[in-house]
């Protein structure tokens, strides 16, 4: 063999086993796995959640009780998902953040996951947890209706009669008098004027507006009677005294309402002694919320 053959044949040699020593590192850092992790026909599901503070703790999980397999993630965050549509996020997974797979060496009881005392059975024959990825959520209304005694349909018609940005048919006071729609009644035209309690600002037409004849302040004019056995004085066109200091509050308002919440995560990374999942994204799925009330104060109007 000529001198420049065994100098080539020693490079050679030498970058043979700079290769096979990188292969071998990348053996030991670990598996990569592709996975899809799509919980075919399986819906998401969700504990109570928890507040604490202005924080809010979640639980979404999808339990596969045929493959004894599990998906979780939890979430703490500052916003209360299920009173309004909006978009949140990202959030990133961390301590407090967590994504988990489970693959169980039986089947998970349907509470698994939403048990205060954790259970102990099944165990666990593979888990992976989250070591990197951000979580972007939609949240629109699946259902809502303010209860009012009113046909939605018929509020829709009638926009936002008291201007408070909240539309008729989400609004349980429609007028902003302080007295809900629900007890003005579909039907009830106190004063004769063509105009509906449950619309007109001035339900006896004594110049003074309902919600200025709350004369003891506490944001609910029907307990201010002033004679024995005589009617509010909002429903009284004899009496014509007008609260002072002027009311500058609206009382609070209640909401019937289901959630559909959306969640996607970008850059999911879940990890195992070895072994390393990667999606992106990863379509976590869509959770309906049971119907909850929400409570809100809109914001003053004066008329």
């Amino acid at each position: 063999m000529q001198e420049h053959d065994l100098s080539i044949f020693v490079i050679m040699k030498k970058l043979l086993f700079i290769l096979t020593a990188i292969l071998a590192a990348s053996c030991d850092d670990g598996e990569i796995i592709i996975e899809n992790l799509a919980f075919t026909n399986v819906t998401v599901q969700a504990c109570e959640p928890r507040a604490s503070g202005s924080a809010f703790s979640y639980v979404f999980y999808k339990l596969d009780r045929t493959n004894n397999e599990s998906i979780s993630l939890a979430l703490t965050i500052p916003v209360n998902l299920f009173v309004e549509d909006s978009s949140y996020g990202p959030y990133a997974l961390n301590s407090s953040n967590i994504v988990e797979y489970r693959k169980f060496n039986g089947q998970p009881a349907d509470t698994y996951f939403c048990n205060s005392i954790p259970s102990a059975t099944p165990t666990i024959a593979e888990f992976y947890v989250s070591r990197g990825g951000e979580v972007n959520i939609l949240t629109t209304a699946e259902t809502q209706d303010d209860n009012d005694g009113v046909p939605a349909a018929v509020e829709l018609l009638e926009g936002d009669t008291d201007r408070d940005g909240i539309p008729n048919y989400l609004d349980d006071d429609d007028d902003g008098d302080n007295i809900p729609t629900i007890v003005e009644g579909f039907t009830n035209d106190t004063d004769g004027d063509g105009i509906l309690d449950y619309l007109d600002r001035d339900d006896d037409g004594d110049g003074i507006l309902t919600i200025q004849e709350d004369l003891n302040g506490d944001l609910n004019p029907r307990n201010d009677i002033l004679t024995a056995g005589g009617l509010p004085a909002y429903l009284d066109n004899t009496i014509t005294i007008a609260a002072s200091p002027a009311i500058d509050q609206f009382r609070q308002h209640r909401l019937e309402r289901s959630t559909r919440v959306v969640i996607t995560i970008e850059n999911m990374t879940l990890t195992a002694p070895n072994k390393e999942i990667v999606i992106n994204p990863y379509n976590f799925g869509t959770f309906v919320s049971q119907v909850r009330p929400v409570l809100f104060t809109p914001a003053f109007i004066a008329f």
